[in-house]
């Protein structure tokens, strides 16, 4: 019984840890020091990710994403922590009010500033549930050369344009992908496109730059087979006692 128990709790562990993601939240940068937004500060993501962090893409030969490198919401055993989402921090409406929150009314979007990497390559942004009825990316970027500056929405208003909305947003099931093995640099920038400043303009001014390393790795690893190994021997003891 301890033993099956055991099994079990490792078992629990593998799923969540398969499960687990980072939330990069978007707030304002508190420039005088006062504790609230004010018109003209800038947006700021309130716990960027570490300089030296990476965000690693592994190869998904069929179902949602496949034939791409990709970092997504779906389980998996290798680097299981490293998918993670942007979000947007609530003024009170939408969740318990955080100090850091965006001013009411501010609407946020991330910018893909650039995309550095493998002569040839490709990076592409996969936007909410876009993978389940599709099977190349929203957006697509070719490495080293202009992205338009293309944007997405993190905030999640009821009615957009409302200067009383919620900053709030916390979209899940976007997803990263590359069609080339190498390191990607990407650089993004948080705007606000509300119009709930001085004479209808943006609210707050555009966040600092922030660069993500994406590393696109062709074949796993000798670490991630001997966790799927284990995770299969786990799961095969389960089945023979039950």
């Amino acid at each position: 019984m301890k033993r099956s128990l055991a099994l079990l709790t490792a078992t629990a562990a593998l799923a969540v840890a398969a499960h687990a993601h980072q939330h990069l939240a978007a707030g304002f940068f508190d420039a005088n020091g006062n504790g609230q937004p004010d018109a003209g500060e800038p947006l700021r993501l309130v716990n960027p990710p570490a300089a030296n962090a990476t965000f690693t893409l592994l190869p998904r030969p069929t179902g949602n994403y496949a034939g791409y490198l990709s970092l997504t919401e779906f389980p998996r055993t290798q680097f299981p922590n490293d998918y993670f989402t942007f979000t947007a921090l609530s003024d009170g409406q939408a969740e318990v009010a955080d100090p850091r929150a965006a001013h009411t009314g501010s609407q946020l979007w991330m910018e893909i500033r650039s995309v550095l990497g493998p002569t040839g390559g490709q990076f592409g942004f996969w936007d909410e549930t876009w993978s389940y009825t599709h099977s190349t990316p929203t957006a697509s970027f070719a490495t080293n050369a202009p992205t338009g500056n293309f944007r997405f929405i993190l905030s999640e208003p009821i009615v957009p344009g409302d200067p009383t909305e919620d900053p709030y947003g916390h979209i899940h099931d976007r997803g990263w992908t590359a069609t080339a093995p190498g390191t990607y640099q990407v650089t993004f920038r948080l705007v606000d496109l509300g119009t709930t400043g001085p004479g209808g303009s943006a609210f707050h001014n555009s966040s600092p730059d922030y660069t993500l390393t994406f590393v696109a790795i062709p074949e796993p690893g000798v670490l991630g087979l001997l966790a799927l190994a284990g995770a299969a021997l786990v799961l095969g003891r389960l089945r023979r006692r039950a």
